[in-house]
Parts: C-alpha cells; structure tokens; sequence
C-alpha cells in the first residue's frame, strides 16, 4: 500500500487489483526471461504473480483503509495526494478521509516492518550461497 502510486487509487478494488497484479507480473516475468531465458519460465511468474500479487494488493488495500470506497474517484485521488504531500486537502469535508488514509498507511508500514527484515535475510542467504553451476567461460560462446 506504501509503494502504490496515488494514481492507482482513482480505480476501483477490481482495477487497483488488476494493475497493481500486471504490473508485478511484467516486472517479475522480465527478470524470469533476462535471468533464465526459459519463455515458459517468464509466463508461468507472469500469471502466478499477477494473479495472487492483484488479489493480495486489493485485499490489503481494501483492508488498510475501507472507507476508501465511500469515496469517489476524485476525491480518493485528492486525499491520497494530500496526504502523500503533506498538503491541506481542498475540501474540508474530506479531512476526516485524510486522517483515516494516514492511519492507513502507518498500519502498512508497521506490518512491513517484520516483512524489511525477512527480505534482507534472504538477500544475504542468496548472496552466501555457493553458485553450483559450471561456468562456461569464454570459449563456450
């Protein structure tokens, strides 16, 4: 919820889901196919990732801030750029909206917390690894 862009929250549950999944599944299919150069390989992560990272995203969404749907599409997009900002919002009726965004996000940030470290642990577990597969060398190619 942190790292969704403002513009993201004009849709509704379905659209936030759906983009934020395609835009997850892109990226991660991408790396699969530069990474392994498997074409299988890069469409299975697109449709898993996107699949489950879309239904994630939306859920959470939803769950971190429900009153974003008694908003409309404009004034949702107006109370996350506030608060993003740090800027009044425009229509004083929308303050309350503002808080509740706020708490929002400072929920996502404290759940993430535990998420940072587990993160880091398995970068530093990929990076001691030892890589078992043969190096070709420059006369392989």
């Amino acid at each position: 919820m942190i790292l969704v862009p403002g513009g993201l929250w004009q849709r509704g549950p379905l659209g936030r889901g759906v983009a934020a999944g395609l835009a997850a599944g892109v990226f991660s299919g991408a790396f699969v196919l530069l990474e392994s150069g498997a074409w299988a390989g890069a469409l299975a992560a697109f449709v898993v990732l996107s699949l489950f990272y879309g239904i994630r995203v939306a859920r959470r969404m939803h769950r971190l801030w429900p009153e974003a749907g008694e908003l409309g599409r404009a004034d949702r997009a107006a109370v996350v750029r506030a608060t993003r900002r740090g800027e009044p919002v425009a229509d004083p009726a929308l303050a309350p909206s503002v808080v509740a965004y706020a708490a929002a996000l400072r929920r996502a940030a404290e759940e993430d917390r535990l998420r940072r470290w587990v993160v880091l642990l398995v970068t530093l577990c990929a990076i001691a690894s030892p890589d078992t597969t043969p190096w070709p060398g420059p006369a392989a190619r």
